[in-house]
């Protein structure tokens, strides 16, 4: 994440440099990299990502969700066109809930939920979010 993020400096002196320098901290940036631990994860799991976010980019979301694919764990991804870090598009945020529920109604208490309407006009296939 250290070379696709905008927010790098904070990480520099956390981790005690970059990830390409002279006797880089890998270590340190590894043992603190969710992706290390993925074969132990057995919770199903949801990711929301924005098209355009700057700061968790999309492919993060897309490495855990391959990752957690493949080890056979239930997960989705959802992938917002035209968002940033925090979704702001009505419709999109609409859509987030309506998934949240579904995965909580689903995951934490075993029952089917029924998604809200969600308004549509003539640009509603650009305007929802979409899975891989």
């Amino acid at each position: 994440m250290y070379g696709q993020t905008d927010s790098r400096s904070n990480r520099t002196v956390y981790f005690g440099g970059t990830p390409w320098q002279a006797n880089a901290p890998i270590e340190v940036y590894w043992s603190h990299s969710p992706i290390k631990d993925v074969a132990n994860v057995k919770t199903p799991t949801i990711f929301f990502a924005g098209e355009n976010d700057a700061r968790v980019p999309m492919a993060q979301s897309l490495e855990m969700f391959r990752a957690l694919r493949s080890n056979g764990v239930p997960t989705r991804l959802y992938v917002a066109p035209r968002e940033g870090h925090g979704w702001t598009e009505v419709r999109h945020n609409f859509f987030k809930a309506n998934a949240e529920l579904e995965w909580f109604e689903k995951y934490a208490i075993g029952r089917t939920y029924v998604w809200e309407k969600i308004p549509t006009d003539a640009n509603s296939d650009r305007t929802k979010p979409t899975q891989p």
